[in-house]
């Protein structure tokens, strides 16, 4: 079921998916299941994603995506438009 999530992952390309929309994408792939269930499954697959991104596996860039390429900082991590302003009229 997690390796469905990786493989997903791949497909999405170096900049991956968000997490939860990639996680109800895989969590409908099981067969039919009450509202609860799919909840519970989707927590499951919550979980045993953070343990891939603690192991390495999958890394995380930005608050809310995920994916199987590890960036460069330079190109996911940008400073914030007020930060360049204040740095631009020397204010601190």
């Amino acid at each position: 079921m997690l390796w469905e999530a990786v493989e997903t992952l791949r497909k999405e390309g170096r900049y991956g998916s968000l997490v939860w929309p990639l996680l109800n994408k895989v969590a409908e792939i099981q067969p039919q299941q009450t509202r609860a269930e799919l909840r519970e499954t989707r927590l499951n697959l919550w979980h045993r994603l953070r343990r891939l991104i603690k192991a390495g596996v999958v890394f995380r860039f930005g608050r809310k995506r995920v994916s199987v390429f590890k960036l460069p900082k330079h190109t996911v991590n940008r400073v914030a438009r007020r930060d360049r302003l204040r740095d631009q009229t020397g204010l601190h």
